[in-house]
């Protein structure tokens, strides 16, 4: 990936997989993607590991790099593996320590989790969607559903996800889950985030990037169970602009501290 983007190209990954396949596969998860073989292919017996001169070279060209991206508001996360983070977008399926599941979302066929929610999110949302308003909703998806894998994304998170177009991002947070019952939302943000008991925020549509256009603002909400990461609000007012009701707001949907 870094040879590509040193050449100029944007690239975009998306890993929907698990390396638990075969013996290291665990017989209690199921649904977790893997394969039930052992991979007999015959591989080459001299190491693929680079020279230590070239790993010693990269060591220092990372910390070079990262010492000096530290703040980039462009960097979704300044301490990625790969040597700086720009030029790509990388989604994986899980963190290091969970699985990749599959289940049956529609008909009979099993899909994986991402590729399921990735691929109704581009239906949905258009290609012109920044790849962290993509994250933010698969995220919230699959959490519903398996709290046991968390997509990660590493990379531009502002850059529309097939080209190189930048979306100025102000997120503060995004809708995890609603209860229409309650008249309440789970939001992604709580005391790690600055947040407090009774602190306002406004809730957006779902495809908004600018959130400076407060014509796209949907609704006002108001933390009623403070968190640590996550906190939920309840629905103090729908906006004059719009029509809609509880069960409208999208999984996804973006918010902003007032």
């Amino acid at each position: 990936m870094q040879k590509m983007v040193d050449k100029g190209l944007i690239v975009t990954l998306v890993l929907d997989s698990c390396h638990s396949g075969g013996a290291a596969r665990n017989d209690q998860d199921k649904g977790v993607r893997g394969v039930d073989i052992i991979d007999m292919t015959p591989r080459p017996t001299d190491s693929l590991v680079a020279s230590m001169e070239e790993l010693i070279q990269n060591w220092k060209t990372y910390n070079k790099k990262s010492n000096l991206d530290q703040g980039n508001a462009r960097s979704i996360n300044s301490k990625s593996k790969l040597l700086e983070p720009k030029g790509y977008v990388l989604v994986a399926a899980f963190q290091e320590n969970e699985y990749a599941y599959e289940r049956v979302f529609e008909g009979t066929e099993q899909n994986g989790a991402l590729t399921y929610w990735l691929l109704k999110s581009l239906k949905e949302l258009g290609t012109e969607t920044s790849a962290k308003v993509f994250h933010n909703r698969i995220l919230a998806k699959i959490n519903v559903a398996e709290r046991r894998q968390t997509p990660m994304l590493q990379g531009e998170g502002d850059r529309s996800f097939f080209d190189n177009t930048i979306k100025t991002l102000e997120l503060t947070g995004f809708v995890r889950q609603v209860d229409a019952k309650k008249n309440v939302v789970e939001l992604s943000v709580g005391q790690a985030h600055g947040i407090r008991k009774e602190s306002e925020l406004a809730l957006y549509s779902l495809k908004t990037a600018d959130l400076t256009k407060t014509e796209q603002r949907i609704a006002l909400v108001k933390i009623t169970k403070l968190g640590g990461v996550k906190s939920w609000a309840t629905i103090t007012q729908f906006l004059d602009n719009h029509t809609l009701t509880l069960e409208d707001i999208e999984v996804g949907a973006p918010t902003l501290l007032l």
